[in-house]
């Protein structure tokens, strides 16, 4: 998937040093690592966002670094993502944020206002971002997920702000997107959760490079 990924923050900081991820189609992984060891900036040069400075990444096959990243997966792969902050479009109500990628895909809409009902969002549909509250905020990302049923899944702390009904919510809606096995799904938090992908590959990322967590399956 990604081999000799490198990465640096604006200050100069390394971020990723000669990084190497080798998931197979429908893998499931969980990276770990400490807040700022660069997490997400590796999820999203994986998913095609965000272009490293050495490494190449290829993505059910198709090459994206070097390259022109997600773009070209376009037709070919869908793919969907959630990150810890941002994600939703702050000029469009919630509504529209879950039905843009579908339309984008030529896909029907006519599943969203089912979506904002079971995860209790119903009456924040004509919101936008900036008047929801965090929790809500994750949730959308997570609906907006759901709602494509992409083949690649990328996470990051999808269980951040989420607690009781809500974090159920949440990993019921992981565990059945890990249930197709021909479905790629990496998430990456501070820690693991095994209860949401049991037998997950767990890895680490620290100092720039990736780990395998001892002990680990």
């Amino acid at each position: 998937m990604a081999s000799g990924l490198g990465l640096s923050a604006p200050d100069g900081r390394p971020i990723l040093r000669d990084a190497s991820l080798d998931v197979p189609a429908g893998g499931r992984v969980w990276i770990e690592g400490p807040p700022g060891s660069g997490k997400r900036a590796l999820l999203k040069v994986i998913a095609g966002l965000l272009r490293p400075e050495q490494g190449e990444v290829r993505l059910g096959g198709i090459r994206l670094w070097p390259g022109d990243g997600a773009p070209v997966l376009k037709g070919r792969l869908r793919m969907g993502f959630a990150f810890a902050q941002g994600g939703l479009l702050s000029n469009q109500t919630l509504r529209d944020n879950l039905a843009l990628p579908l339309r984008f895909a030529g896909r029907s809409t006519a599943g969203v206002e089912g979506v904002l009902d079971r995860l209790g969002l119903a009456e924040m549909a004509d919101l936008r971002p900036h008047a929801l509250g965090a929790r809500a905020r994750k949730l959308a990302q997570l609906a907006r997920i759901d709602l494509l049923q992409p083949e690649a899944v990328f996470l990051s702390e999808p269980f951040e702000d989420l607690e009781g009904p809500d974090l159920a919510l949440a990993e019921a809606l992981i565990q059945g997107w890990a249930a197709d096995p021909a479905r790629l799904l990496v998430a990456a938090a501070e820690t693991a959760d095994a209860r949401v992908l049991p037998g997950a590959r767990r890895l680490r990322l620290e100092a720039g490079r990736i780990h395998t967590v001892e002990g680990a399956p």
